[in-house]
C-alpha cells in the first residue's frame, strides 16, 4: 500500500513539474538572451543568437552582437548604429521589427533613402558603458551613431553583468523555464534581504549628482568625438520617463539635456516631439520603457530628422564598415 502511495505522489509531482515547465515556457521563460563580459564596457549581448520571449516576441542578435534583422554587411547602404540602455534594446516583449531602430531604417528606405540599422542597446547600461562600447566595441563603425539616454543613465557608473539577473551561459536542459523563474525569485529574495533600496536612487537628487553626470557625459562625448575623427557623425536622443512626459522635466533632466546640447552634437528631446494629447499609456510599457506605439513614434521622429539632415544621410559609394578598436 505504501508503495502505491509513493508512486502516486511521484507521478503527481512529475505531472505538476511538467505542467509548470510548459506554462512557463509558454509565458516566455527557459531560453534567455545571453551576454558576455568585457573589461572595457563590462558586458554586452552575445552575438549570433535567437530566442522567443514574452508576448511571443522574436529576438534575434546578429554576428556583430546587434539586435536587428537588417544585413549590416550589405553594400551601398548608409549604416546607422543605435546605442543605449534597455529603452533602446526594447525589452523582451516586442519583436526586432518593432524596435525604433528598425522603424527608423524601414521609414528611411520607404522614402528612397537606403539605410541599414544596427542596435547594440543593452539592458542596464549606464552612460559610461555606452561611452566605452562606442570607443572599444568591436561592432563595425557606422556612419551615424544614435545614442539614446535617460537621466538616470548618467549616474549608473560602469554597470557590470554581476549586478543583474542575466545569463552568460545557457540554462541546464532539464526544466530550464522553472530554473530561470526560480533563480529570478531567488535573486529578488536575496536583494530584499540584503539591500535597503534595490537598484539605487538614480533620481539626480543627491549633492554630487550633477558632477557625476557631467563626468559620465564627458566620457560619452569624448568617445563620440574620437569616432567623429574617423568619419562617424552622432545624434543624441533624450528619452523622458513617463511622468516627465506628462508633468515636465526635473531640474536634473534639464541639466543633463543642457550638457548634451553643449557638446555640439545635435540633440533630439523626445518630450518635445510627443504630441501634447498623446496617449502615454499606449506609448509607454511602464514608467520608463516604450511599448510598440512608443517605438513607432520614436522611429518616425528619428527617421524624419535623419532624412532632413544632409550630412547624415548622404549616400556614398559602396562602403564596408571596418572593425576598429580605438
Amino acid at each position: 500500500m505504501g508503495g502505491i502511495v509513493v508512486g502516486i505522489v511521484v507521478i503527481a509531482g512529475v505531472v505538476i513539474v511538467g505542467i509548470s515547465e510548459a506554462a512557463l515556457r509558454w509565458f516566455g521563460l527557459g531560453n534567455p538572451v545571453l551576454y558576455y563580459e568585457s573589461e572595457s564596457y563590462r558586458y554586452a549581448v552575445a552575438p549570433s543568437q535567437s530566442t522567443t520571449r514574452f508576448r511571443d516576441a522574436a529576438i534575434r542578435i546578429n554576428q556583430h552582437g546587434s539586435r536587428t534583422d537588417d544585413n549590416w554587411d550589405a553594400p551601398a547602404a548608409r549604416k546607422i548604429l543605435f546605442v543605449g540602455d534597455s529603452v533602446t534594446y526594447g525589452g523582451s516583449y516586442i519583436d526586432n521589427a518593432q524596435l525604433f531602430s528598425s522603424v527608423t531604417c524601414r521609414t528611411l528606405r520607404d522614402q528612397g533613402k537606403p539605410a541599414v540599422c544596427g542596435n547594440v542597446g543593452t539592458n542596464g547600461y549606464g552612460v559610461e558603458n555606452m561611452a566605452m562600447r562606442i570607443r572599444f566595441g568591436t561592432h563595425p563603425q557606422p556612419d551615424v551613431y544614435v545614442v539614446t539616454i535617460i537621466g538616470g543613465d548618467t549616474l549608473r557608473g560602469t554597470a557590470s553583468l554581476a549586478s543583474f539577473p542575466y545569463f552568460s551561459k545557457p540554462l541546464p536542459p532539464l526544466i530550464p523555464a522553472i530554473t530561470e523563474a526560480s533563480l529570478f525569485v531567488l535573486d529578488q529574495f536575496r536583494a530584499e534581504l540584503r539591500f535597503d533600496r534595490i537598484g539605487g536612487p538614480y533620481q539626480g537628487q543627491g549633492p554630487d549628482a550633477k558632477s557625476v553626470a557631467s563626468l559620465a557625459l564627458a566620457r560619452l562625448i569624448e568617445s563620440l568625438k574620437i569616432r567623429e575623427s574617423s568619419g562617424a557623425s552622432a545624434v543624441l536622443v533624450y528619452s523622458p520617463l513617463k511622468h516627465a512626459a506628462s508633468d515636465g522635466y526635473t531640474d536634473f533632466d534639464q541639466f543633463v539635456i543642457a550638457r548634451l546640447v553643449a557638446s555640439g552634437f545635435p540633440v533630439l528631446d523626445m518630450r518635445e516631439r510627443l504630441a501634447e494629447n498623446a496617449d502615454l499609456d499606449n506609448l509607454f510599457y511602464d514608467g520608463t520603457h516604450l511599448d510598440v506605439s512608443g517605438h513607432e513614434r520614436y522611429g518616425a521622429v528619428i527617421a524624419h530628422y535623419l532624412a532632413h539632415r544632409p550630412d547624415s544621410m548622404q549616400v556614398e559609394p559602396q562602403r564596408q564598415g571596418e572593425i576598429t578598436s580605438l
